[in-house]
């Protein structure tokens, strides 16, 4: 009786694994197609459609330099969010191509106190350095370098 315990544990251990694998290539094609299209669609959104939106205060000399508007770092922080999962679902390559969307460390500021929002009040920061490998981590940081300077 426990062997046949053990052997149907197992295989439900296997298969849970198995599912969370599949289900990452499937979210990743999801991922390129979304990625693709919030670049074209910040290509085409420029702060002057925005003039009104208090994100583009000239007076605020970081809020100045911010060229992405509330909505998109709304949706950048959300997606980052989510892109954590659960055990071995956290989606690397999403978390890298929203990073991507930011320009400069002014975005990135707004974008860490929106995921503080999401978050119930986890930083960005940790969760970057807390969930993701050494090796993944150094990846963010080669994309945190390509950042404007200010």
């Amino acid at each position: 009786m426990k062997k046949i315990i053990l052997i149907v544990s197992g295989g439900l251990g296997l298969g849970m694994i198995g599912y969370s694998v599949r289900k990452g290539m499937i979210d990743k094609k999801k991922d390129a197609r979304s990625y693709d299209f919030q670049k074209k669609l910040q290509v085409q959104l420029s702060p002057k459609d925005n003039i009104a939106d208090p994100l583009f205060d000239n007076e605020d000399p970081i809020l100045s330099k911010v060229e992405l508007n509330n909505d998109e770092i709304k949706s950048i922080a959300k997606n980052i969010w989510n892109a954590f999962g659960g055990w071995l679902n956290d989606n690397e390559e999403k978390i890298y191509s929203q990073l991507r969307l930011i320009s400069n460390y002014s975005e990135y500021k707004l974008v860490a106190k929106q995921y503080i929002i999401n978050s119930d009040g986890v930083s960005l920061d940790f969760d970057l350095k807390d969930r993701l490998s050494d090796k993944e981590f150094k990846n963010v940081q080669r994309i945190f370098n390509t950042y404007e300077n200010e």
